[in-house]
C-alpha cells in the first residue's frame, strides 16, 4: 500500500517524505553526505536543472554545511511546484536503473515519488483537516471515508464525506437556528450561511455571495449523487472513478472551509466554547492512509 502523501499548510511536501527522498532515492554515505552529488554538482543540479536562483537557500556551497543539509534546505524553501520539479529532475539525473550502493531505489519507490509530484502539482490530497476541531461523528466519518478511498471504494467514501459535512452543518445550525437543525443538507447550508455569526459577516461581499450560491448548488448536487450514485442506497449506477474523486475532493474542501471559517471568526467558538471548540466537538487527527 502506497503511503498517503502529506502536504503542509503551504502545500509543500511533509518532512518525512523529504527524508525518504534523501535516504532512499539519493542515498547518504558516511559521514552524512549525499552519495550522488559533489558540492559543485549539487549547485549545478539546483540551478541549471531545477531553475532555482543563486540566492535560494542551499544552492551555494558554504563552509561547514553538508550536502544533505544543502539539499534539504533548498527543498524546504522551494514552492510546491519547485519541489515537484526537483523530484522530477532528480529521477532523471539519478535514475532507477543506475547502481546506487547507498540508496534503495525500487519501482515502488519511484511510483511513490511520482505520486509526490502529482500531489504537489494539484494539492489534491492536502491533509488540511488535520488539527481542526470537528463534531465527533464528522471526525469518525472522515476516517471512514479515508479508509474506503484507500481501498478503492471512492463512491462509498463520498457517502461518508456527505455524512461528515451534514454533521458539521447540523451542529452549526443548532447553534444559530435550532429549529432548522434537522433540515436537509442543502437547507442547512443556507441556514448556516445566512444566520451563523461566522458567515453573516460575509454577506456584504458580493463576489463571495456568488461563490456561496455556487457552493449551495454543489452541495445540492452532491446530495443527489450520494442518494442516487453511491452505495448509500441500492443502485447500479455508481459514479465513475474520476467523478467520484472530484466529488470526494470538493466535499473535503467544503468541510475544511466551513470549519476554518467558524474557528477563525465565530465569537461563540472563541469566547464561550473556548479554544477547543463547542462541547461534543473533537480535535481531528487523520488516520494514516494513502492518497486516492
Amino acid at each position: 500500500m502506497m503511503p498517503r502523501v502529506i502536504l503542509d499548510d503551504d502545500g509543500r511536501l511533509a518532512a518525512h517524505h523529504v527524508d525518504r527522498i534523501v535516504q532512499k532515492w539519493i542515498g547518504v554515505e558516511p559521514p552524512n553526505t549525499l552519495a550522488v552529488f559533489t558540492h559543485n554538482a549539487l549547485t549545478d543540479f539546483l540551478q541549471r536543472h531545477c531553475g532555482l536562483p543563486k540566492s535560494h537557500p542551499g544552492v551555494q556551497a558554504m563552509d561547514g554545511v553538508t550536502k544533505v543539509t544543502r539539499f534539504t534546505d533548498a527543498f524546504d524553501a522551494a514552492t510546491a511546484i519547485q519541489q515537484a520539479k526537483i523530484i522530477e529532475r532528480l529521477m532523471l539525473v539519478a535514475p532507477l536503473d543506475v547502481p546506487a550502493p547507498h540508496a534503495d531505489r525500487t519501482e515502488a519507490l519511484r511510483a511513490e515519488l511520482e505520486s509526490y509530484v502529482a500531489t504537489l502539482r494539484t494539492g489534491a490530497t492536502h491533509q488540511s483537516l488535520e488539527g481542526l476541531t470537528l463534531p465527533a461523528f464528522a471526525a469518525n466519518a472522515l476516517d471512514d471515508a479515508a479508509r474506503l478511498a484507500d481501498g478503492g471504494k471512492v463512491p462509498n467514501a463520498v457517502d461518508r464525506l456527505h455524512s461528515a459535512l451534514h454533521a458539521v452543518l447540523g451542529q452549526l445550525a443548532a447553534e444559530c437556528a435550532p429549529e432548522a437543525s434537522t433540515d436537509s443538507i442543502t437547507s442547512l447550508f443556507g441556514t448556516v450561511r445566512s444566520k451563523h455569526p461566522a458567515f453573516v459577516v460575509m454577506q456584504g461581499e458580493k463576489p463571495m455571495s456568488r461563490v456561496f450560491r455556487g457552493m449551495g448548488g454543489i452541495i445540492d448536487g452532491a446530495n443527489d449523487i450520494r442518494n442516487n450514485n453511491s452505495p448509500a442506497h441500492p443502485t447500479t449506477e455508481l459514479l465513475d472513478e474520476p467523478e467520484a474523486k472530484l466529488v470526494y475532493g470538493v466535499l473535503r474542501q467544503l468541510i475544511e472551509y466551513v470549519v476554518r471559517r467558524v474557528k477563525e471568526h465565530s465569537t461563540t467558538w472563541q469566547t464561550v466554547a473556548g479554544p477547543e471548540g463547542p462541547q461534543g466537538w473533537v480535535m481531528y487527527e487523520q488516520q494514516d492512509s494513502k492518497s486516492i
